[in-house]
């Protein structure tokens, strides 16, 4: 019994030693926003920015006439942020924010994985029609109820509408996670183009909106070395475009993790790379062991 105990820990030992050390975190964020609108087309675009190292919340909403447009963005160093669009008959509006993590490997050579999740958003272009202004002088009640959101004889169908979003995750010039929805309005009906990653695909040809719940994400960031610090960009982005008789919205709203903490980056399932000295110090191990059995077997 003594004899394997003490095999036990100096496998023990060995192993200890060479185990990949946890610890490793992102140790700084940095926040930056800009929204835009341009109400009606064609004037000049009025935007709004605003940067902090801990929060960015920033709003603008200007009116004219029949043309509305507005732009909200808003993120925290911890917790979910969002980025909305709306704009209403011939107006534009964007909705930008960038995350940047600085992440530093405390510990060992390894491999790691970005884990994030996105937790709702949507996109729909809807038909207000200019039924207010033509049926007003017939009857409030029925010009108001015959124009509003029927038909597309009331929406200028000749230039499409638009709404859609895009969100990127980059370390240095690489992408390693995208995802992009357009939803169109034109004279050819509804109809959805997207890239990279798929948020739901239960969008039919003819829809006026396509939403998706929260779903969660892991990202493969590769080998990092010991010691190896990495900037990891998160970047998401709205934008509605109404022509005449439109509305056009987007939205893109993400947690970070369910917990709201920020996102997290750890070791991954891959083989982590061992240091040259801890191998090497593996190596004596078993060969102790070795030299030890055979010391026993001599005595017997």
């Amino acid at each position: 019994m003594f004899k394997r105990n003490k095999i036990a820990c100096a496998i023990g030992f060995a192993l200890c030693v060479v185990g990949p050390n946890a610890y490793a975190g992102i140790i700084s964020v940095a926040l930056d926003a800009d929204v835009k609108v341009e109400f009606p087309l064609g004037t000049t675009p009025q935007s709004d920015s605003d940067t902090g190292a801990v929060e960015v919340d920033t709003f603008i909403s200007r009116e004219s006439g029949s043309s509305k447009a507005q732009s909200t963005a808003r993120a925290l160093s911890t917790g979910w942020f969002y980025a909305t669009s709306l704009a209403t008959q011939n107006a534009s509006s964007s909705a930008t924010i960038l995350q940047k993590y600085v992440f530093q490997n405390d510990g060992d050579d390894g491999f790691f994985d970005f884990n994030f999740t996105v937790e709702n958003g949507g996109l729909s272009i809807n038909c207000v029609g200019d039924g207010y202004g033509e049926g007003y002088g017939d009857g409030y009640g029925d010009g108001y109820g015959d124009g509003y959101g029927v038909g597309t004889n009331s929406c200028d169908t000749t230039l499409a509408s638009t709404a859609g979003y895009n969100a990127d995750i980059t370390v240095g010039l690489t992408s390693l996670w995208s995802s992009a929805a357009t939803l169109i309005w034109d004279v050819n009906g509804y109809t959805l183009n997207t890239s990279g990653t798929l948020l739901n695909d239960a969008f039919l040809p003819g829809d006026s909106s396509f939403g998706w719940g929260e779903r969660s994400f892991n990202v493969d960031l590769g080998f990092i070395a010991a010691n190896q610090t990495i900037e990891i960009i998160y970047s998401i982005s709205t934008m509605s475009l109404a022509m005449d008789g439109l509305n056009a919205y987007a939205q893109f709203n993400d947690p970070f993790s369910f917990n709201r903490l920020p996102s997290t980056v750890q070791r991954s399932n891959a083989t982590s790379v061992s240091e040259p000295g801890s191998i090497a110090l593996l190596s004596l191990s078993l060969l102790g062991l070795a030299g030890y059995r055979r010391k026993v077997r001599n005595q017997k």
